[in-house]
């Protein structure tokens, strides 16, 4: 049986699933809502909607307070350039870039009409990746804030969570029922 830690936002589990597992609570936080590991410095990060980005060890020590900010929601790492984008659970709402140790924070999307619940970074093309949680646009943009373009509307309203991206593939995750992959372009990123 294998041993894996997790902590309140989620749960680690083997691959293949053809071993039973064990969850173990590392962290105990207060309403947990984005989640992402760093396997670079081997860190775990994740917002807290009562206003904190925390992280700490894979085993659960060394917590930190990272920042305090107004309803964080959904994150993602860039894990060669240090930095963490992260969305608000609040509409209008901004996207933000800090860096890994919670300093230097920016606007990097100013203004958008809804929550972010889903964000994602391509490092290749630098550009950031979100869905807007009530319109189910999912949209892109460049690491500056510049070129903001709708890749697909999904017209799925209040139902849009989760966007992760794989070399050609972009997935979503649609509420609690559905994984739908999406081929990016070339149009679909940001030009250089």
């Amino acid at each position: 049986m294998s041993k894996l830690p997790h902590i309140d936002a989620g749960f680690a589990f083997s691959y293949p699933a053809n071993q039973t597992v064990m969850l173990v609570s590392i962290v105990s936080t207060n309403k947990p809502f984005g989640i992402a590991f760093d396997s670079v410095n081997r860190h775990l990060y994740w917002t807290e909607l009562k206003g904190r980005i925390m992280r700490c060890n894979p085993d659960g020590s060394n917590v930190t307070i990272l920042l305090y900010d107004t309803l964080p929601s959904a994150l993602t790492l860039d894990i060669q350039n240090r930095w963490i984008y992260y969305g608000q659970y609040i509409p209008p709402t901004d996207i933000f870039r800090t860096y890994f140790d919670g300093m230097d924070k920016r606007v990097i999307i100013k203004n958008l009409p809804t929550y972010v619940f889903g964000i994602a970074v391509d490092v290749d093309v630098e550009s950031i990746y979100w869905m807007e949680h009530l319109s189910g646009d999912l949209q892109s943009a460049r690491y500056n804030g510049s070129d903001i373009k709708t890749i697909i509307s999904t017209n799925a309203t209040s139902q849009n969570w989760a966007i992760d991206i794989n070399e050609d593939l972009l997935h979503k995750q649609k509420q609690h029922y559905e994984v739908t992959q999406i081929l990016r372009t070339e149009s679909d990123c940001c030009t250089h």
